[in-house]
């Protein structure tokens, strides 16, 4: 999957559980200054990033999930473990 492809499926499942539009999401955006990432759905994003991504238990950790700063990072994280 290419980084395109995960950042595009990845910003459906931030504007689906965050109030931004499509625009307002960007490989540069950051998930609590830019995005309003509210701690009461980190888990459930966390879930969601997960359910989309891989078919199993994933090796992207909530740890990593709450250590992201950007969106960047994100798509980092997920390629990294859908290359292994």
């Amino acid at each position: 999957m290419s980084e395109e492809e995960i950042f595009e499926k990845l910003r459906d499942v931030l504007c689906g559980f965050l109030d931004v539009e499509e625009d307002d999401v960007t490989l540069e955006s950051n998930l609590k200054d830019d995005l309003d990432l509210d701690p009461q759905y980190d888990e459930d994003i966390y879930d969601e990033i997960i359910m989309e991504f891989f078919d199993i238990e994933s090796e992207l950790t909530a740890e990593d999930f709450e250590n992201a700063d950007t969106v960047q990072d994100l798509v980092d994280e997920i390629q990294r473990r859908l290359d292994r």
